[in-house]
């Protein structure tokens, strides 16, 4: 679907209220009708629907543009809690020497670890594990299969199910 030209279409409503009120519902009563009527009686029901159906097209045009920001931030919100993760782990792995396996997961960022080998040095390094946008843990994976030589810390994104619409850190 094309953008909607929300200057364009204000532009011509306004336009077209203004001829409604230079020449009121001409060609629309009979002249008998007309005669009868002051200039300034009031709107039929056919200009206040077409003004409500513009206003209706206006308020969509709103909605669907703001659905995609609302899609963008929680990309972005997710990408940032990704990036945040890892350096919790980046801290982890310099205070022990290694991250954690992926019994412990991202969990040993909060408590100390129960299975696999224990850190000597271990410290609570987030309150919590967040989750992302879609109410669903971000995921962990030692070794990873996008960075075989490190781990990957990632959302299953909208679709909540491994495969194309998962988040990862951006590298640069």
């Amino acid at each position: 679907m094309p953008p909607i030209d929300l200057e364009h279409l204000w532009i011509s409503f306004v336009s077209l209220c203004s001829c409604m009120k230079s020449s009121p519902r001409a060609g629309w009563e009979s002249q008998k009708n007309r005669k009868h009527r002051h200039a300034g009686a009031g709107y039929t029901l056919m200009e206040i629907m077409l003004v409500v159906a513009i206003i209706a097209v206006i308020a969509g045009g709103v909605i669907i543009k703001m659905t995609g920001i609302l899609d963008v931030t929680k990309i972005q919100r997710s990408e940032q809690d990704i990036a945040n993760i890892y350096s919790a782990l980046k801290l982890y792995e310099a205070r022990n020497n290694q991250m954690p396996d992926q019994s412990q997961g991202l969990e040993a960022l909060v408590n100390p670890p129960t299975s696999g080998s224990a850190p000597a040095n271990w410290i609570r390094l987030m309150d919590s594990l967040p989750v992302d946008p879609w109410n669903t843990p971000y995921q962990y994976r030692n070794p990873g299969k996008r960075d075989p030589s490190g781990v990957d810390v990632y959302s299953l994104g909208p679709q909540r199910k491994e495969g194309e619409g998962n988040i990862y850190r951006r590298t640069q």
